[in-house]
């Protein structure tokens, strides 16, 4: 037990020492810490600079820390794109490397940069400079198979220029396929590519024996975007069996610049010049302007900080090359991507070639195979060299005949005889009567033959075959080429009437179509009828009957369809009304749309629009209102457009989509018009130009435009015949782009 009690006693003063020897630490001593580093991420130079270039596309700014044995240690991301701060604490000290990420949503880089720095314990600071991200440029030259068999490159090369700097470089091409891609990483930035290549011919008298654009190398502006690829591809093609070199631009689709607004284009083919505005609401952008070819190629012409420039040597062939023009915005090193203005868009500044004085009551010009113009006044038919207005020849009508008060409007056949109808009014007080001249004459203004009508005769038209179609009262003649009679149909005429006809148009089977109008003593006894009658023999196919007179001219649409206009001969003009009616080639009604005012003869466009003008007197307020509407196929309006003070009349259809309304307006109503030929968009019905013509009066209205193939509009105006420059080539291709159908005014569907 003593024993027991002094182990016990030992055990318990040794713990005791023990407890004794042990260190109390000091509270002034030092205490271990770990390592704070505060890291700053500046933006790269260019956006210190007060510019945003691509700043809007970066998501999260990212960073990540690792150490000597590259193991990673931290890793965070901020929304914040301007001071951008991460506050982290690292485990001890040493060597670590940050690395920051600026990032799309997509993944894709902006900015990036990285910093290696020795840590202590304690604070630190880490300031991380950064540029953007390299980004890809893709070039591919692809020569055509046609090209590529007759001509071996020389040399090619691309000359590569950034727009900030003027710093440039060169890549020498290797092109030993028709198909050659070199792919380049770039500092983000605006480029311009020179696209340079000789050719030399393979075989032996190959014209040319050598190709080169050395001198005028194919140029294009392109952005290099950080992390993203941009291509652009040169190719040399064939055009018109000449060998061209062009660019065509791909992957410049996103928006990162605004675009411009309100691009729009005058072209003056006189002066050879193309005048281009925009707006842009960015005073520091920089524009690149580009000539669009076939929809796919792009030239550059010229960069800008205007909002407007002029293309120089635009001449005709340049505006028929092209497919429109674009124009690229480019704000902090950001593009915007091309804005096209398509070519029917632009807007032809006519401008005049030539006018004569000559006298005139031709409703519209007639254009003969040669170009030579056909004019006639009450008593003369003139032709009239198309270069210079001079006139070739006269011919004079009969003694004591005149040209028909039905329109005088000379017809022209395929072999170039020109046809138009006289007339003589004989006076008796048994029975007085009209005597019609159907006239043949020569190219060279000598008279073939005549055929004799016992009454007025309408406007002729011409069969595939060469039979000349002539409307008298209540007859249809049908005259062969050497001026007999092939044969004469005559509807049955209600008694004690008069007889108004329209002047017939040909089908595509040869089917001849004219209107009649009756008036007995009461005028609301006055009906329409349109007839259709077969070539062959003259017998009546079928009739359709309106409640209201015809008017004097018809219009043929696709599939047949026949457009006929009604008026209300009880209305003065003020309150008139008319009616135009679709009519199945079967003779059946298709639609009718019911208008206010008094109608002229329709066209019809491309796509089978209907354009029809007219007019209506408001005498409460002084003013005449002119009318141009525009109808679907179907009948429904598509749009109309009301021009205050102006008679509208018969437009033409250009080929490339553009109206050419004539009209007047009214200085004086009573007295003094000003004539004008309107340039009108036919997708809306707004004026894009206007042509001024000479004063006219009431009896001496502009005629009903032509258009000839390089594009001169022939119009006569009091006693002007005008020869107008303008930017179409022709008439449109469409069913029915014109009064009477085509420049020879033959009224045959079939003829161009």
């Amino acid at each position: 037990m003593k024993r027991s009690s002094i182990f016990l006693f030992l055990v318990f003063t040794m713990i005791l020492l023990l407890y004794s020897c042990a260190q109390v630490p000091d509270s002034n001593a030092p205490v271990s810490q770990k390592v704070l580093v505060k890291v700053q991420v500046n933006r790269p130079a260019e956006l210190q600079q007060e510019t945003k270039a691509y700043i809007s596309e970066v998501d999260k700014v990212f960073l990540e820390v690792y150490d000597s044995t590259d193991r990673l240690m931290y890793s965070a991301s901020t929304n914040e794109k301007k001071n951008i701060v991460f506050d982290i604490e690292l485990p001890a000290a040493g060597t670590y490397t940050f690395q920051a990420e600026a990032k799309r949503v997509d993944g894709s880089v902006v900015f990036h940069g990285s910093r290696t720095v020795s840590l202590i314990q304690g604070q630190n600071q880490v300031i991380i400079n950064t540029v953007f991200k390299n980004g890809e440029l893709r070039v591919t030259v692809d020569i055509d198979p046609i090209v590529w068999g007759r001509y071996e490159v020389e040399s090619a090369s691309v000359e590569i220029v950034r727009d900030t700097t003027q710093d440039s470089s060169t890549i020498v091409l290797t092109i030993d396929n028709p198909k050659t891609i070199d792919t380049r990483e770039i500092y983000p930035d605006i480029y311009t590519l020179k696209f340079r290549i000789s050719l030399k011919a393979r075989y032996l008298n190959l014209d040319p024996e050598r190709w080169s654009n050395e001198a005028s190398p194919v140029t294009v502006s392109v952005p290099i975007d950080p992390d993203r690829i941009t291509d652009v591809e040169f190719t040399v093609y064939f055009e018109n069996n000449v060998i061209n070199a062009a660019a065509v631009v791909t992957n410049v689709t996103v928006p990162y610049a605004e675009p411009v607004e309100n691009l729009s284009a005058i072209w003056s083919p006189f002066e050879e010049k193309l005048y281009l505005e925009w707006y842009h609401d960015r005073t520091d952008a920089e524009f690149y302007i580009y000539k669009e070819i076939s929809d796919r190629y792009y030239e550059f012409v010229a960069k800008t900080r205007e909002r407007k420039y002029e293309i120089s040597g635009f001449d005709d062939e340049q505006f028929h090359r092209i497919s429109g023009v674009a124009v690229n915005a480019v704000v902090d090193r950001k593009s915007s991507g091309f804005v096209v203005l398509k070519k029917n868009d632009i807007t032809p500044a006519m401008e005049l070639k030539w006018k004569v004085e000559i006298p005139n009551s031709t409703i519209s010009p007639s254009i003969g195979p040669d170009g030579t113009i056909y004019v006639a006044d009450s008593d003369t038919l003139y032709a009239i060299n198309p270069s210079d207005g001079s006139i070739k020849w006269t011919w004079d009508v009969e003694e004591g005949y005149f040209t028909s008060n039905y329109g005088v409007c000379p017809v022209v056949g395929s072999d170039g005889t020109i046809y138009i109808c006289t007339e003589k009014f004989i006076y008796s007080e048994e029975q007085s009567t009209w005597i019609c001249h159907v006239c043949a004459v020569d190219p060279n203004g000598t008279l073939k033959w005549r055929y004799e009508i016992n009454d007025r005769g309408s406007i002729p038209a011409i069969g595939s075959d060469g039979t000349v179609y002539v409307a008298a009262n209540a007859s249809l003649y049908a005259i062969n080429p050497d001026g007999t009679l092939k044969w004469m149909y005559t509807h049955e005429q209600i008694e004690s009437s008069t007889v108004e006809t329209s002047s017939p148009i040909v089908g595509s089977d040869g089917t001849v179509y004219f209107g009649a109008s009756y008036t007995d003593s009461s005028p609301e006894a006055k009906l329409g009828y349109l007839y259709a009658v077969d070539p062959s023999n003259g017998q009546l196919k079928w009739r359709y009957s309106f409640d209201r007179p015809v008017s004097e001219f018809l219009a043929m649409g696709s599939n047949e369809t026949l457009y006929v206009c009604t008026y209300d001969p009880n209305r003065p003009l003020e309150y008139q009304v008319g009616c135009l009616y679709a009519i199945n080639p079967n003779g059946t009604l298709k639609w009718k749309y019911e208008l206010n005012y008094y109608p002229l003869q329709p066209i019809v466009g491309f796509d089978g629009t209907l354009y029809l003008s007219g007019g209506k007197i408001d005498y409460q307020l002084n003013r005449f209102i002119g009318f141009l509407i525009a109808l679907n196929p179907d009948g429904t309006l598509k749009w109309q457009k009301e021009v205050d003070n102006h008679v509208l009349l018969t437009p033409a259809l250009g080929s490339n989509d553009i109206l050419y309304v004539p009209g007047v307006e009214l200085v004086d109503p009573y007295t003094v018009l000003k004539g004008y030929l309107f340039v009108i968009d036919p997708k809306q019905g707004e004026i894009l130009w206007r042509f001024e013509l000479e004063d006219t009066t009431w009896d001496w209205l502009p005629s009903f435009p032509t258009i000839a193939p390089d594009g001169t509009i022939y119009i006569l105006d009091s006693y002007q015949l005008y020869a107008i420059r303008s930017v179409s080539r022709g008439l449109a291709d469409s069913p029915w782009p014109k009064f009477r159908k085509n420049v020879r005014n033959t009224g045959n569907v079939l003829d161009d």
